[in-house]
């Protein structure tokens, strides 16, 4: 038998590999996102803090305080040490020999 009258023998497995092209843009559109939610979240803050200032602002609350405060502080201060013991005796010290 020769061999153009054998039967082909056919491929059991293929591998298809699908190339759309180079992934350009450098990741712009997440750049812009993280902009857009850092100033979505820097005008709540912003609102916030300004509507709650205000209206503590308007709360009419009068306290009177006196015009001068007396503060009567000592000339000197005694400070009483207590006395150590301190023990030099060798025989009952942890030192390394």
């Amino acid at each position: 038998m020769s061999d153009y009258e054998r039967e082909p023998v056919r491929e059991t497995r293929r591998t298809t590999v699908i190339d759309t092209g180079d992934r350009s843009g450098g990741g712009a559109g997440g750049a812009i996102a993280l902009i857009l939610l850092l100033i979505v979240v820097a005008g709540i803050a912003w609102f916030l803090m300004r509507s709650g200032s205000r209206s503590a602002s308007q709360v009419g609350v009068n306290v009177n305080l006196p015009k001068a405060v007396n503060i009567k502080v000592p000339d000197k201060i005694d400070v009483k040490v207590p006395e150590v013991n301190v023990r030099t005796d060798k025989s009952t010290s942890n030192t390394s020999r």
